[in-house]
Order: structure tokens, then sequence, then C-alpha cells
């Protein structure tokens, strides 16, 4: 069942019929069936490439295969979002600011049962979401949506999976930022320049992380419990860019540094455990 809100938007906004949304859904369903031919995988994929050629149907296709409850529906519906994020630069505002309330409900898992959060652990998506939030931030941010990462870091307070992707984003961002970076130099000045005016929330964030998730593995004893084991991972291995560029006053008079080292040395105990992440090597 759909919420109201993208209910009356589909059907205010599109021609697209139920029989027609309900044709792609058994598509997708198909092209994940281990039943299904190589030959007919592929008619379907072109089939469902065929539909991404068409923007209206994408606006549509992406309200409502994001508030389905499976991952693949889901997956479809960020590929709809990707195409029409590609043409940011020659989107109209009312186009854009649709736009980011798509993406924002995909960051937020706005339509995710939060009763299987603990389950929840599908790598592909999370990254895929990661990416389409890296594409916009370095269209339009901070220009055009200069409360974008506010709204990232405040969802990501709130949301255990939306802080693991803030963690993905930070990451991928700082390499676009990079020397092999595809923006122009003005764009990576403008955006690090932000980063760095956001310096004590993302700080804030590094820590918050590292004690909770410090308290939820080691003083619990349970490297098991896979979620607070993701985010920690996705933490250490954005945090150290963040480090070497942040002034170290801040980072001395945060707990950063405390946390870490607790981290590191439980670490250490339990180094013969393969659940513990690796990416602690790096500092």
């Amino acid at each position: 069942i759909l919420p109201s809100s993208i209910v009356v938007f589909t059907s205010r906004r599109s021609s697209m019929q139920e029989n027609e949304l309900n044709e792609i859904k058994s598509a997708i369903d198909q092209t994940h069936s281990t039943t299904t031919p190589q030959t007919q995988r592929k008619q379907l994929y072109d089939y469902l490439d065929q539909q991404l050629r068409d923007d209206a149907k994408c606006k549509q296709m992406g309200f409502y295969f994001i508030a389905l409850q499976e991952d693949r529906y889901r997956l479809f519906g960020y590929h709809c979002i990707r195409k029409i994020a590609k043409k940011w630069g020659s989107m109209c505002k009312p186009d854009k600011d649709e736009l980011k309330q798509l993406s924002m409900a995909l960051f937020e898992f706005k339509y995710f049962d939060k009763h299987d959060a603990a389950q929840y652990n599908n790598a592909l998506l999370k990254q895929k979401i990661s990416e389409l939030i890296v594409m916009l931030m370095c269209a339009a941010w901070p220009g055009e949506w200069p409360d974008l990462l506010t709204q990232l870091l405040a969802i990501a307070g709130q949301n255990p999976i939306s802080l693991e992707m803030l963690f993905i984003v930070l990451k991928d961002l700082y390499f676009q930022c990079g020397d092999s970076g595809p923006m122009t130099e003005k764009r990576k000045k403008r955006i690090k320049d932000e980063l760095m005016k956001q310096g004590a929330q993302i700080l804030q964030i590094f820590e918050a992380t590292l004690m909770r998730c410090y308290q939820q593995i080691f003083m619990q004893h349970n490297t098991s419990n896979q979620v607070p084991m993701n985010i920690l991972r996705r933490c250490l291995e954005s945090m150290p860019r963040y480090l070497n560029q942040f002034p170290l006053k801040g980072i001395l008079e945060s707990q950063i540094l405390i946390g870490l080292a607790k981290i590191l040395q439980s670490v250490a105990q339990t180094s013969s455990n393969s659940n513990v992440p690796s990416c602690y090597d790096d500092y």
C-alpha cells in the first residue's frame, strides 16, 4: 500500500496506468528469477531500459518504486531517479524541487520498514543511493541546494541505514574533490570550503558514531551485530580524509581521538574475530 501523498502525486502528474506499472514490476521480478532463460532476461533488460528513456515516466516510476518494500523494486526506482538527476543543469526549478524530494526519500529510507532495520544489509542499494547523493552534491551544493548537507546530517542522526550511507557519501564526495575528480578546480574548491565551514557538525557525527559503536560492539562484546559494525566500518573509511583537513584544535577538543583509541585497543584484543573491520589498519 502506497502512502497517500505518492498516490496523489502519481495520479496527478503522469498518464501511466496501474497495469503499466504492474507490467514493469513483473519484468523486474523475472530479471531476478533464477529460472528466467538468458535470452528472455536480455529482452526484459531491453524493455526496462526503454521505460527509462521517457523522462515523464521516470518521474512517476521513481516515486512509485522507491515506495515499495522489496529491494529489487527500490533499486529500479533508484535508476529512475538517477536518470532524472543527470539532467540537473537543464531542469526547471519545480522539477529540481521534485528531484530533491525523491532523493531525500531514498536517503531517508522513508518507506522502509523500521521493524526490519536490524536485518537490513543490502550493500548494493546503499552504495547506489549514496552515489546519487554525491552526484547531486557535485551538481547543486551549496549553490542551488545550500542546506543539503544539513539535511543529510539530520536524517543520519535518526536512521542507522542513513548514517551508514552518510559516511559513504562523505568518503566519495572527498574523492570527487581530489586530483582525479571530474569537476573543475573552482567547483572542487567551493565544495571543500563548504565542508570546512560545516566541519564542526561533521566532527560531531564522527565523534558520536565512534562512541556509540564502541558501546554497542565492544562494551557489549557483540561483534556479530551487523548494523553497528557496518556503520563503524564506513565511519573509519571516511574519517581519515577529513581529519587530515580539519583544524587540529577542533579535533583535539572533541572526543574523537579518545573514541578511536578505545576502538583500536578493543580491535587489537579481538583481532582474531573475522567480523572486526579491517579498515582500522589505516590508523
